[in-house]
């Protein structure tokens, strides 16, 4: 004789209830778990951008005020922020997107920045500080006009004009100096950065530049300064220090960047400091 098959008795509605109460208990602690994890993974990468350079919102002057209160300790993480801060100014398009990224990056554009993000949480504050903004703007605009303005355009302009007319020259100039090399090392100068002997950036550069098969272009912040690495005389785009190495205006590097360094076959390595 066969045996009648056994029928399981299917669970009660209360019984689904607590089974699925159970599972919603188990997941809300697996999410209180994870939203743990989350938190300290995110504190742990604030850590990490604080100590490599990666903090936005720190600007250039703040970088030297932390010098002055603990130059001992601060000194390291300094030169990892100003290098990260030149990383992203550097990696512009142009010299003009460069300076609206370093007036962002200035201490002025942080204030700004912080300031419009507390008032523009309301529609209120909002309208009366675009109204308020606009107002201050033309007062300061219209004094600023009147006096330094068209002598910072002059000066800005010749400045320009001096580095178009002598870029095609200086184009040709570092394509030779290229040619015969397998390596080119661009280092960035911090405005921090002093040109005098015992100074460390300018010893670097120039042990860099005495290694074979190595072209060293060094970015100088000064716009109109000749101090630099062991060359002489004034110049608007580049000018060879020694054998090896070249000191190269901000304004010119846009232009060398695109029109030869890519065209380049050698292997680029980007320094900020």
């Amino acid at each position: 004789m066969s045996k009648i098959p056994h029928h399981e008795i299917p669970p009660s509605p209360e019984e689904e209830i607590r089974a699925l109460q159970s599972k919603v208990s188990s997941l809300e602690k697996e999410i209180a778990d994870q939203r743990r994890e989350n938190a300290r993974l995110k504190q742990k990468i604030s850590r990490l951008k604080g100590a490599y350079g990666e903090t936005p919102e720190l600007s250039l002057r703040e970088m030297r005020q932390r010098k002055k209160k603990d130059p001992a300790s601060r000194e390291r993480q300094d030169l990892f922020r100003t290098g990260a801060v030149n990383a992203r100014r550097f990696s512009r398009r142009n010299y003009f997107l460069f300076l609206i990224h370093s007036v962002k990056e200035s201490t002025l554009g942080l204030i700004a920045r912080r300031i419009s993000r507390f008032f523009l949480r309301w529609r209120m504050f909002r309208n009366v500080a675009m109204i308020a903004g606009a107002i201050l703007l033309t007062i300061l605009l219209s004094a600023f006009f009147l006096t330094a303005l068209p002598f910072l355009l002059l000066f800005l302009l010749l400045s320009l004009l001096a580095v178009i007319l002598g870029a095609r020259a200086a184009n040709r100039r570092m394509k030779n100096a290229f040619e015969s090399v397998s390596r080119i090392r661009v280092i960035f100068f911090s405005e921090q950065i002093n040109f005098k002997e015992n100074s460390f950036a300018k010893n670097s550069a120039i042990s860099m530049a005495e290694e074979k098969n190595t072209v060293i272009i060094a970015v100088t912040p000064r716009l109109w300064s000749t101090a630099g690495l062991g060359g002489k005389g004034m110049f608007f785009t580049v000018r060879q220090e020694k054998p090896g190495l070249f000191l190269v205006r901000r304004s010119y590097y846009f232009i060398l960047k695109r029109k030869v360094i890519h065209a380049s076959s050698a292997d680029v390595t980007m320094m900020y400091g």
